[in-house]
């Protein structure tokens, strides 16, 4: 499988669709990103990830679901691939196992809380 082929594999995994907003930022926390200052873009960068001029080179971090999304993720995908030297599918495995991973209460990663009931009246 040539890397054109396995990149249309690795974004057409069924679980790409699941990827949570929480996942891949704590995954690119876990990689040693950091926030990058701009005015409207969520984005984030790392120290060692630079162009030609030593500039660094901002990834959008989509910080909520939204239309564009799983756009966006599999374009962060792609630069995490080249920066790291890894396939784009164990980078999104990573993801989804911080995803499913119990949170320090012990509970799954991706659990949501109940809302409390309104007292009857």
């Amino acid at each position: 499988m040539n890397l054109n082929q396995r990149m249309l594999h690795d974004l057409t995994d069924r679980r790409f669709y699941t990827l949570t907003p929480k996942a891949v930022r704590a995954y690119v926390e876990s990689r040693g990103w950091k926030p990058y200052p701009h005015p409207v873009l969520p984005l984030w960068a790392h120290d060692d990830f630079r162009n030609d001029d030593g500039d660094r080179i901002p990834e959008i971090v989509p910080p909520r679901k939204s239309d564009d999304f799983l756009t966006r993720v599999g374009e962060l995908l792609r630069a995490l691939s080249d920066f790291e030297n890894r396939p784009a599918f164990d980078i999104m495995e990573d993801m989804l196992a911080l995803q499913s991973a119990p949170a320090a209460n012990g509970k799954n990663g991706s659990h949501k809380p109940r809302r409390a009931r309104k007292p009857a009246k």
